[in-house]
């Protein structure tokens, strides 16, 4: 569930307690707004204290120009010079994942060490405004990123930043080296000789979490062509002649090793 809050600011030294408020979102389209204020488009993720609004079904609002509206019932009262944040939709999610991911440039000339990177992805049941999300999977705050207006049923998806607890260590093996003639010619028409070798490369995972976390690693090339590729049976790893990937999981405090050997040539 993505829940929606808006936060009231009355800038008055009054109270207000209104007896119905209206809240108004989005953009107007091909014109200006004439209104003198501006719609503030953060939204926060905290409830205020002892603030129970009640409010009618956001679909019934009405929406002209591209303006949505949201009307509650019950709104709270509003000391003076006071900020109340209070709920106005509540979006079921059909869908949320997320993933640590790491993607490098295939090399083999020395290890490399890093942390993975946290993916994002949700698909809303209703439209979205563009608006910044706070969230949080398992009751750990994962980020705060800013997304655009989304139509239902399209999935959203968004980087978190990098994940300390999860990281990896890759070392590669030089398995045998050849060299061998290929159908291509240098200005002299002779055939060019490049080499082919096989190597053997090792992940070492960690997760330092207290969670269960799910990992996809991608490796890319542009100089090199795949000519064979054998890994981690079964769907979590694919390999394309420019492209390998595997997938899989990592239990809380836990590490796992992934291997897979490769036979390539330089392009």
């Amino acid at each position: 569930m993505l829940r929606a809050d808006a936060t009231l600011h009355n800038r008055g030294d009054l109270p207000l307690e209104p007896e119905v408020l209206t809240l108004v979102a989005g953009e107007v389209r091909g014109q200006r707004p004439t209104l003198g204020f501006r719609i503030p488009r953060d939204r926060t993720s905290y409830f205020a204290q002892n603030a129970s609004p009640s409010w009618e079904d956001p679909e019934d609002a009405p929406e002209i120009a591209g303006l949505y509206r949201y009307q509650l019932l019950n709104p709270p009262r509003l000391a003076g010079g006071s900020n109340v944040t209070v709920p106005f939709e509540d979006v079921p999610l059909r869908h949320t994942r997320l993933t640590n991911v790491a993607s490098l440039v295939m090399s083999f000339g020395s290890e490399q060490r890093g942390a993975f990177q946290r993916r994002y992805s949700l698909v809303p049941e209703r439209p979205l405004l563009e608006a910044r999300v706070t969230v949080r999977d398992q009751g750990y705050l994962v980020g705060q990123p800013r997304v655009g207006e989304t139509a239902a049923g399209q999935e959203v998806a968004f980087t978190l930043g990098q994940d300390p607890n999860v990281t990896y260590h890759r070392t590669v093996t030089l398995l045998s080296s050849a060299a061998t003639e290929t159908e291509d010619v240098d200005r002299h028409g002779r055939a060019v000789t490049r080499a082919i070798r096989e190597y053997r490369v090792t992940y070492r995972l960690h997760n330092a979490g207290r969670r269960p976390v799910e990992f996809e690693v991608t490796e890319r090339t542009s100089y090199l062509t795949l000519f064979n590729v054998s890994g981690p049976a079964g769907n979590q790893f694919e390999h394309q002649t420019d492209t390998v990937a595997f997938r899989g999981a990592l239990p809380p405090t836990g590490d796992a090793t992934v291997e897979f050997e490769v036979t390539v040539r330089e392009n």
